[in-house]
């Protein structure tokens, strides 16, 4: 997966460390003023200032209430009864709950 903010670059790959490292190699060859930095990590990463983990990280109990949270949320921010509830089928079909 390669997602791309601005100037930011997220990526997920299901390669070796040592083909990620030949590909970082090759992307800084490919134009003299674009070089790449790389944070490499198998547990969890910064992009832009939000922590991104892998694997099960959260409980039941957390999933709950965040949806609990954001059907709040949703209601505060949509006047129409027919937008929030599109709205909140968007959210549990996102979370596939």
């Amino acid at each position: 997966m390669w997602k791309r903010f601005i100037d930011d670059v997220f990526l997920l790959w299901n390669i070796t460390k040592d083909e990620v490292d030949d590909f970082i190699v090759l992307a800084n060859k490919f134009h003299p003023t674009i070089n790449f930095t790389v944070e490499i990590s198998e547990k969890e990463i910064t992009f832009l200032d939000t922590n991104v983990y892998k694997g099960q990280r959260f409980h039941k109990g957390v999933t709950k209430g965040y949806v609990k949270e954001e059907a709040l949320r949703l209601l505060r921010a949509n006047s129409s009864k027919t937008t929030f509830e599109a709205n909140i089928k968007h959210c549990i079909v996102s979370l596939d709950i």
